[in-house]
């Protein structure tokens, strides 16, 4: 499978400028499972880090997820997955995830998913496109405004800052340009 991992410092959301090790599906080099638990283990070793951000807006690899989770089980990670609501999560992922970075976009949103994630404590809902769309529940929403242009970001992000007063929700601090 297409996987990409590195070391590096989180841009984004509530860990923004925390170190981290990233494990991207869909991109990079053909890999097998094992080659990418040995990978992750010696960054970890390395770097001493233990905060391990998986990026799979690109690809679903959920099989794969869950056998390499299993295979670094004994590491002491804090697992942290970035995903969207294209597909329903492996409900054995919930185990093994600490917090889930959920990227909403209204176009291809999946009711079905969303409710995977009724009453997860840990759950973050990044908003980024249509700030009018039905919004899980109330808390742990992140609002993170974009633009074509600066004008249009800068507009966004008003609208944005107001609706994270009325509703307690948090403004996101990377800029979508």
């Amino acid at each position: 499978m297409k996987a990409k991992i590195n070391y590096g410092l989180i841009e984004e959301g509530l860990y923004i400028g925390r170190p981290a090790i990233f494990l991207n599906f869909g991109e990079g080099e053909d890999l097998k499972i094992n080659e990418i638990i040995d990978m992750i283990k010696r960054l970890e070793h390395l770097n001493k880090c233990k905060r391990l951000m998986i990026d799979e807006t690109k690809e679903k690899r959920h099989l794969e997820l869950i056998k390499i989770l299993i295979g670094l089980e004994n590491w002491g990670l804090e697992v942290y997955l970035i995903t969207d609501c294209t597909l329903i999560p492996h409900y054995n992922l919930r185990g093994y995830i600490k917090e889930w970075h959920v990227k909403l976009n209204e176009e291809e949103k999946s009711t079905d998913a969303l409710m995977f994630f009724e009453g997860t404590l840990n759950v973050y809902f990044y908003v980024i496109k249509d700030f009018r769309m039905g919004l899980p529940g109330k808390k742990n929403i992140i609002l993170m405004p974009e633009g074509k242009t600066f004008k249009e970001y800068k507009r966004n992000l008003k609208k944005a800052a107001k609706l994270c007063q009325k509703h307690g929700y948090i403004l996101g601090t990377r800029i979508y340009l």
